[in-house]
């Protein structure tokens, strides 16, 4: 008797069960855009996380790296890449890393766009003192 393994075959060699699109947010501060995201489209996931900003170095390294190695899952099929521009998180080397996968990916820069979702100033603590001003919002 023999067994069939109905799956997804990844660029890279490697299986997967699931066929998702993955939303990873580069810093905390792009989570509500990327649930906001999630929630009108159908097959996604969100990889959501409360780092990225405001930390030493070698911490976000730790962070970048392990964004990419989510990324990577088979069971990922593609990856949006949600970035707020002033992150500390390396998103060139996140995108670049996981398009090395050859799987779909895409990135959205919230501040590049114009803003985010609307919110009271008081909600993104986060980047408050960070050096950077926060949200930019259109005029």
């Amino acid at each position: 008797m023999g067994y069939t393994f109905y799956g997804y075959r990844r660029p890279d060699g490697r299986y997967g069960s699931r066929n998702l699109v993955a939303i990873i947010p580069s810093v905390i501060c792009a989570n509500d855009v990327g649930q906001a995201i999630q929630r009108q489209v159908q097959g996604t996931v969100g990889l959501y996380h409360h780092q990225g900003c405001c930390q030493l170095p070698s911490d976000l390294k730790r962070v970048t790296d392990t964004l990419i190695s989510l990324g990577r899952n088979p069971n990922v099929a593609a990856c949006l890449v949600v970035s707020l521009g002033c992150e500390g998180t390396d998103t060139a080397r996140l995108v670049a890393e996981l398009e090395a996968t050859g799987k779909p990916v895409r990135w959205v820069g919230i501040q590049k766009s114009g803003g985010d979702l609307p919110r009271h100033p008081s909600r993104h603590r986060c980047c408050a003192g960070a050096g950077h001003g926060g949200f930019q919002r259109p005029a």
